[in-house]
């Protein structure tokens, strides 16, 4: 497996000055899109780009990004066996909020040659082997479950986003069970006009 330099990755906030460098009048709006009383566990976020005020006013964005971020609750162990509080430990929620920011600007073209911003190849190094391994929580399989009474999306639409049939959500990892979430939020909030 290759070795990412992440000196060789450009951050969300250089992604944001030549956003802004481009378009003087740019506007980059978040939203926190989770369920208030999921807070704690999860954070999700939207981020919607416009080219200018105009664009703003009549809600024409130039593109859009979602973003979940799973909170740690413990605390992270170093290679040295040293205990440390990982950014997800304490920071989910603004860790969330950059995410979608950077995919939000990356779908509005400012990924340049590099198609993923330096903190989402920090986000999948951490994720890589916990979120394809553990099986999806309580909280996530209600979540979707929810999703799926309230006919915001279907086993078809489930099977799109996922590529396989599932017989049931407690199969489903935690990445699969985030996607769902987020893809699944990010329709009711459409539905809703959010």
């Amino acid at each position: 497996m290759p070795r990412f330099k992440l000196e060789d990755y450009e951050t969300v906030k250089e992604r944001k000055a030549r956003f802004y460098e481009d378009h003087k009048d740019g506007r980059i709006i978040v939203k926190n899109i989770t369920p208030t009383d999921d807070l704690l566990d999860f954070a999700i976020y939207k981020a919607t780009i416009y080219l200018n005020k105009e664009d703003q006013a009549n809600n024409l964005p130039k593109a859009t990004g979602t973003a979940m971020e799973i909170r740690d609750k413990q605390k992270s162990i170093s290679n040295r066996g040293e205990e440390y509080e990982s950014v997800n430990y304490s920071s989910w929620t603004e860790n969330c909020e950059e995410s979608a920011v950077g995919r939000a600007l990356d779908n509005a073209g400012y990924s340049g040659n590099k198609k993923c911003s330096r903190e989402e190849i920090e986000l999948a190094q951490r994720n890589r082997s916990s979120l394809s391994s553990s099986t999806a929580t309580k909280k996530q399989i209600s979540m979707i479950t929810n999703l799926v009474n309230e006919q915001y999306i279907d086993r078809a639409f489930i099977e799109k986003v996922l590529g396989k049939k599932v017989s049931k959500f407690s199969e489903l990892t935690i990445k699969e069970a985030s996607n769902l979430i987020t893809e699944g939020l990010q329709i009711k909030n459409e539905m809703q006009g959010k």
